[in-house]
């Protein structure tokens, strides 16, 4: 679920078994209750962040291993791309996502391998529109939950993970790893 202040639209997202608006996004008017729109996105939306300005949308999935973003007001024009991690050939899927503080370009989402322990090792892979950034965040700070992402600043680390010991330590948000060879 996400509010749009600008709008002063809710945005749910309804699952596959959704009986009106299976696999959507449904906007309801806040004043009346109404369903304002609605735009069917694909498999289970799980995940839903407005941009800082309201100008986008975006969702993740909980069977999918992909994001999209939808203008707003209307849910126009999605865009939709593959969650991956250049470094590694695993599937990932989104643990959490959010939508920059400031640019409404930009979203962050942690990519869960459940293959590894922690899963969250797939890192914070930030993209501007469907554009993966250079440099993916996974070995100082993984965020598993992405409330407070602006606040946390990333760092980046080690290259590999295959061979390294992993220290952990946990805060109610952010959890730290440490590598060590």
């Amino acid at each position: 679920m996400a509010w749009d202040g600008n709008s002063q639209l809710l945005y749910l997202a309804t699952a596959d078994y959704d009986g009106a608006y299976p696999n959507s996004i449904v906007a309801i008017n806040a004043g009346s209750g109404a369903v304002a729109q609605s735009q069917n996105v694909g498999s289970d939306p799980a995940f839903l962040s407005v941009s800082a300005n309201g100008q986008y949308l975006y969702a993740a999935f909980a069977t999918a291993t992909e994001m999209t973003q939808l203008q707003l007001p209307g849910l126009n024009s999605p865009l939709t791309w593959a969650l991956n991690n250049p470094l590694s050939s695993a599937v990932y899927w989104p643990g959490d996502m959010k939508a920059a503080p400031v640019s409404p370009h930009t979203t962050a989402v942690t990519l869960l391998d459940p293959g590894w322990q922690p899963a969250e090792l797939g890192g914070v892979a930030i993209f501007d529109d469907s554009v993966l950034r250079p440099n993916l965040h996974y070995s100082v700070k993984v965020i598993t939950k992405l409330g407070k992402w602006r606040k946390a600043g990333y760092e980046s680390g080690s290259e590999g993970r295959s061979s390294e010991r992993i220290k952990e330590s946990q805060s109610s948000k952010i959890r730290t790893v440490q590598f060590a060879k």
